[in-house]
């Protein structure tokens, strides 16, 4: 992920952020790091919250359900 604050690189692939701290041109940041610059500038999000309504079904092939997908309520400001 490149962003004005710096770069995250899957840290599962050791190549990429190693070639990167070698090539010390690039400010290499945590995916964690950038997180908090973002909310450090524009504040923590809100919860998301969830109706009661089901608008879908996550269900395996042998009928078994996994999971059901509920609408969202609809946004309001805080003030």
């Amino acid at each position: 992920m490149v962003t004005d604050y710096g770069v995250a690189v899957n840290p599962r692939g050791p190549d990429l952020p190693e070639a990167l701290k070698a090539a010390d041109c690039i400010p290499l940041k945590t995916i964690q790091e950038l997180r908090g610059i973002a909310y450090s500038i524009v504040g923590e999000p809100e919860k998301v919250q969830f109706a009661d309504r089901v608008v879908g079904i996550i269900e395996v092939r042998d009928g078994t359900i996994m999971d059901v997908v509920r609408q969202l309520k609809p946004f309001e400001f805080a003030e």
